[in-house]
């Protein structure tokens, strides 16, 4: 079966069942929607599903009529495809990076040292790094950020040295406001240098710590482990399911 059939299906047996339940869904019954997306193959099979083609941004409500889905589901979920053919092992959650009615599309690489997180958004009909040159962020497939203020806060640790940027999201441009460094963790091996830096110059603890939780707080923090796996199922479930 086409993918477009296979998530339209998919995407309208995650509706329902978003649209009957009476209490919060965690999980969805997927052997309920695999039986599905099955009949609807017999059918085509067999010739008795006279339907054309349907295009993945369809979907139907109650009365039969065709509902067109917001193409910013599109977008993301073509990039989602895309980041599967290269990094089976990369997932994907959503969330409001900015104040506006589209949600930010956050991909993490795995649940490794190096692993980073990219966020995209949409626009021109596809889904953009919010940074220039596939711009990531953070480290071990986690970071934090500000819902709806566009602060993004990047933390690398390693060797007893905490490495935290802190970035501004205006949209269009991302530009880092500040940086935080604590060697403190280096111990007895820290013989010279400060141990506490904002923007490269030396503060006490008490004004790092200062600083350093006035521009964090109420963040959101997100990671690997947390995130859906990349496949047809959630990319229906929960990209094409968003806000239902």
């Amino acid at each position: 079966m086409k993918r477009s059939i296979f998530l339209a299906v998919l995407f309208l047996a995650a509706f329902l069942t978003f649209s009957c339940a009476k209490t919060t869904v965690s999980e969805p019954d997927k052997d309920a929607v695999n039986e599905t997306s099955d009949d609807t193959q017999s059918g085509e099979e067999n010739g008795t599903n006279g339907e054309e083609e349907t295009d993945i941004s369809s979907a139907w409500n109650d009365a039969g009529e065709e509902v067109k889905t917001d193409e910013w589901k599109d977008a993301y979920a073509d990039k989602l495809f895309e980041v599967h053919r290269e990094n089976p092992e990369a997932r994907f959650s959503l969330g409001y990076l900015n104040d506006d009615d589209v949600p930010e599309l956050f991909i993490y690489e795995g649940w490794y040292h190096q692993a980073q997180v990219s966020i995209y958004h949409y626009s021109d009909d596809k889904a953009e790094n919010i940074g220039a040159d596939g711009y990531s962020f953070g480290s071990w497939g986690s970071l934090a950020y500000k819902e709806r203020e566009g602060i993004i806060i990047s933390n690398y640790s390693g060797m007893g040295i905490s490495d935290t940027g802190i970035f501004e999201w205006d949209g269009e441009n991302v530009r880092n406001i500040v940086s935080f460094s604590d060697y403190s963790g280096m111990g007895d091996d820290f013989t010279e240098g400060a141990m506490y830096t904002i923007d490269s110059e030396e503060v006490t603890e008490d004004e790092f710590y200062a600083r350093f939780d006035e521009m964090t707080e109420n963040d959101v923090f997100v990671q690997y482990d947390d995130a859906y796996e990349i496949d047809d199922y959630n990319i229906a479930y929960y990209v094409y399911g968003f806000g239902s």
